[in-house]
């Protein structure tokens, strides 16, 4: 079956090796129940379109002391989880019974089982009725004006753009850092096309998210729409997903040498703007 994660709101967070998937502080009860408005809305709209559709909000994870410390940039942390899990890329392939650690979801949606046991065609209906309903979720709970759940995503990759370049590409001290781990990078044969904070921090874990959906793009011979910001997820055994894993390592691992003093700073604003924007889009 073809899978795909919207890069918007995976790439956006900068992942869970470097700044995290979630915030530093518990999710705020107005965030949990906006998630929660949101998923009744959809359910009472799939049984309108005559689908059985379980409201479901995952269960927040709670962060460790590593997590807590990572997402403030703790150098001690970040290399100790990148030596295992890179920047948690390829990691979920070769570790998947730790994906709690890495930072993937956990808990399979029960919607996934009910869609997959339809037929084609009604798989096909599901897919559409789905998407009115998260529409209509989106603009009752959130006030989010979409056509779309790619919409939606690059409605907050959008607001997360605005919000770096106005706090944190504009830091004095964030540039300066961010020109110095550059340096770094290039002279160590890593290609860094720009310097802004915010780039800088996604620079050396792109190329393996390009991978990623190069091999899934490979698998189900399929390509993303242009400028959706998806990536196409292969299925890779351990054994296979071992070798791209060990080179994500050496990258993540010279990225944090070249980015210490950068991440002890990014890495907090970067959680900070993460945490309100979650708040604003239910996420």
């Amino acid at each position: 079956m073809l899978r795909r994660v919207f890069l918007a709101a995976i790439a956006l967070t900068a992942l869970a090796g470097c700044a995290g998937t979630g915030g530093a502080l518990p999710e705020p009860a107005a965030t949990a129940d906006k998630k929660h408005r949101m998923e009744a809305i959809r359910a009472a709209c799939m049984r309108q379109h005559g689908f059985k559709y379980i409201a479901f909000v995952p269960p927040e994870k709670g962060k460790s002391g590593d997590e807590l410390e990572r997402l403030n940039g703790d150098y001690h942390a970040m290399r100790k989880y990148r030596e295992k899990y890179g920047f948690g890329i390829f990691a979920p392939y070769v570790y998947p019974r730790e994906k709690a650690q890495i930072g993937s979801q956990t808990e399979r949606n029960p919607n996934e089982d009910i869609s997959g046991k339809l037929s084609a065609a009604q798989r096909d209906s599901y897919a559409k009725a789905e998407v009115t309903c998260f529409v209509q979720a989106a603009k009752k709970v959130l006030g989010k004006t979409v056509k779309s759940r790619r919409e939606f995503y690059e409605q907050f990759g959008a607001a997360k753009r605005d919000i770096v370049a106005n706090e944190i590409n504009d830091n004095p001290w964030a540039v300066d850092l961010a020109e110095d781990m550059a340096t770094c990078l290039r002279d160590l044969g890593y290609l860094v096309p720009k310097i802004s904070p915010r780039e800088i921090s996604l620079s050396t874990q792109q190329p393996f998210n390009d991978q990623l959906s190069r091999l899934g793009e490979q698998q189900n011979l399929t390509t993303p729409v242009p400028g959706s910001r998806e990536i196409v997820m292969p299925e890779l055994s351990p054994a296979e997903a071992r070798p791209y894993l060990e080179k994500e390592i050496k990258a993540a691992l010279d990225d944090l040498e070249c980015g210490a003093d950068f991440y002890a700073l990014y890495e907090p604003m970067n959680t900070e703007v993460n945490n309100r924007l979650f708040a604003e889009f239910a996420m």
